[in-house]
């Protein structure tokens, strides 16, 4: 499963979880990947560092790779 947000004004968002942050169970994808060929309707977006480290989803271990039901 993959989340992703994009917004066109100042925006203050919360949302909740099951369980406490564990950042070895984090993983990404680059927001502009063209294999899952989001439209985010932005060209020069503002990206935490994390974000802007994250890899194509070709180069994550295909063990991890989403791999069904690509939407945007």
């Amino acid at each position: 499963m993959a989340h992703g947000f994009a917004s066109h004004t100042d925006l203050l968002m919360w949302y909740l979880v099951d369980g406490y942050y564990n950042p070895a169970d984090e993983l990404g994808v680059v927001w502009n990947d063209p294999d899952v060929g989001a439209d985010w309707g932005v060209t020069d977006p503002v990206l935490s560092t994390r974000d802007q480290a994250n890899p194509r989803r070709v180069d994550i271990e295909a063990a991890l790779r989403p791999r069904y039901g690509l939407r945007t």
